[in-house]
């Protein structure tokens, strides 16, 4: 499914127009290549990636396919017909076990992930939300391998070093991350 204007306008709407990026060319493993074509082939080319802070951090998840010392942003697909609200939702709930509350649209990063001559375009949808319940522990355990709590200098400096070490679309996700870090001082000064 695309994320067309006429499913956007109503989230721009209600959590404020996000700041766009285009972040060009970055060069994907095969593997990736793989990952991305097959979504494309559903209709899907996007994902939503969730911003959940909590006191001490933020909420950051590791799949079971990476190595045990790579985590990231959760974030997964709007299902064909699903409501993009509830779809943030559900993949909340399935990659942290929270439940969460949408609060501000931010970020629309585009990027073409590209394999030697083949390309496909990409857009991450970043949405800052509030935990309103439920215990940090994925339910959805076959992807994913655990959902924790990252401070903000574990955020900034190892995790992120580790996604650009691994390369590839990883890169995108540290870069996208990048973006974020100024979320820290803002909690913090509300505090």
């Amino acid at each position: 499914m695309h994320l067309t204007r006429d499913i956007l306008a109503p989230v721009e709407a209600r959590y404020g127009a996000p700041r766009e990026i285009d972040y060009g060319k970055v060069e994907i493993m095969p593997g990736e290549y793989v990952m991305v074509r097959m979504s494309i082939d559903k209709k899907r080319a996007h994902d939503v990636t969730l911003f959940i802070p909590r006191e001490d951090g933020v909420v950051v998840i590791r799949k079971q396919n990476y190595p045990r010392d790579l985590y990231r942003l959760p974030s997964g697909a709007v299902h064909p017909g699903e409501d993009f609200v509830e779809g943030l939702r559900r993949e909340a709930r399935e990659e942290t076990g929270l439940d969460v509350e949408p609060i501000r649209y931010l970020l629309r990063a585009r990027v073409r992930f590209t394999h030697g001559s083949r390309w496909e375009d990409w857009t991450s949808h970043v949405l800052l939300a509030r935990a309103t319940g439920g215990t940090l522990q994925p339910q959805d355990t076959r992807e994913i391998a655990e959902a924790r709590v990252a401070s903000p200098q574990e955020f900034q400096t190892t995790l992120r070093r580790r996604l650009m070490e691994i390369g590839g679309g990883f890169t995108f996700r540290a870069r996208v991350q990048d973006e974020l870090v100024p979320l820290f001082s803002q909690s913090s000064e509300a505090e």
